[in-house]
């Protein structure tokens, strides 16, 4: 199973199933923002991972 793995520090770290990624959306210059379908206790919903990008170079991240 191929997972996305997120660091941003020591303790903070997001493992999510690649699998689960919903949408891949420009959030404003030089943010992109990833969205996975989780479940937690049971409920469906979805968590979402902003990544800072170098300005300009967005669409290099998001290609169709």
């Amino acid at each position: 199973m191929t997972r996305f793995l997120f660091i941003k520090s020591d303790t903070e770290v997001l493992s999510v199933p690649a699998e689960n990624l919903f949408s891949l959306e420009y959030e404003s210059a030089g943010k992109i923002a990833l969205r996975f379908k989780t479940v937690r206790s049971g409920l469906e919903g979805t968590s979402k991972v902003v990544l800072n990008v170098t300005a300009g170079r967005e669409q290099e991240v998001i290609l169709d």
